[in-house]
């Protein structure tokens, strides 16, 4: 398999057929909702710090009443409504990324046939496959999840330990013991969490295509797909370290324009218009590009991974 040609032909593929770039931004919504928490950040961190430290110098300061009567109440149902509403657009994004990723699957599938391809056909045809890419991520994750749910369970018995402890006016230097006893435990683990989460990430990622370009079953593209890791494991390695230097490199241009408009809106104390006109633009320029590699990198691992099963087979 000659890598050059997969990008080259991912390249060809995402321009010619610009629907995907709709169906990119819908995989890289976790990025888009970040980077217009950054430059809002930016447009007005500079300016609610000035008015801020104005308010704090008033000298009656100690004396002026809070607007809003805080009980132990409201922030119980603050926090409960905030964690519902992260939750939901956790759900949210990430079934529309899934969503999405299908139909692009589907979209390079048709391509590669000579069929007729759209954004609606693409959709719809992803939509067949959304359910048993969920049965995929759970499974594949399901390895992550137990991980984190033993460091958590760690974390409870550390703190209710030590509270017992410190109840019972226990020495400081029992406490610092088990302290460091608890964290011996929990921090290779909490350090295990990254990696084990990003290999998941690229293996469920090869498994949706298992999935819908040979059409297997849930169960059947796990398996199928760790055989073809395993006989196809160079090429897999080197696809994986071109793209990853690509999305690096990507991710890099993408910095660079966002810390000069961060920069402005810092230091100078820009009209309100003129910073939102500016944070917009970039906002939007940012997002078209990431948008746009998102659908690249998805189209890459389906020619690739298509290219790994053919050989795989012959």
């Amino acid at each position: 398999m000659d890598i050059g040609f997969i990008l080259k032909r991912s390249g060809q593929i995402v321009w010619r057929h610009k629907f995907l770039w709709a169906l990119g931004f819908l995989v890289s919504l976790n990025g888009v909702l970040l980077n217009a928490g950054r430059l809002l950040f930016g447009a007005k961190a500079s300016a609610l710090g000035r008015e801020l430290l104005i308010w704090l110098q008033q000298p009656d300061i100690a004396a002026m009443p809070l607007d809003v009567d805080i009980t132990p109440q409201l922030i119980g149902q603050v926090t409960f409504w905030s964690i519902v509403l992260v939750f939901v657009v956790f759900i949210g994004f990430w079934l529309a990324a899934t969503w999405a990723e299908a139909a692009v699957i589907q979209a390079v599938k048709a391509v590669e046939a000579d069929e007729p391809v759209g954004l609606t056909s693409s959709l719809r045809q992803g939509y067949h496959w959304l359910g048993r890419f969920i049965a995929i991520d759970a499974i594949a994750f399901f390895p992550w999840f137990v991980l984190a749910l033993v460091i958590m369970l760690l974390m409870i018995l550390l703190t209710l330990v030590i509270g017992w402890q410190a109840v019972n006016l226990a020495e400081w230097s029992s406490l610092a013991l088990i302290m460091g006893l608890g964290l011996l435990c929990v921090i290779p683990l909490t350090l295990l969490l990254v990696p084990v989460g990003w290999l998941t990430l690229i293996y469920r990622t090869l498994a949706f295509r298992d999935a819908a370009l040979l059409e297997h079953d849930v169960r059947g593209s796990i398996r199928h797909t760790w055989q073809v890791i395993k006989r196809q494991f160079g090429l897999a390695a080197a696809t994986l370290v071109v793209l990853w230097a690509v999305k690096t490199a990507v991710s890099w241009a993408t910095e660079l324009l966002f810390w000069p408009v961060l920069g402005l809106t810092a230091v100078f104390n820009l009209p309100d218009p003129l910073t939102w006109l500016l944070n917009g633009f970039i906002f939007l320029l940012i997002t078209l590009i990431e948008a746009i590699f998102a659908a690249y990198i998805a189209v890459a691992w389906t020619l690739a991974y298509a290219a790994w099963a053919g050989m795989d087979e012959s």
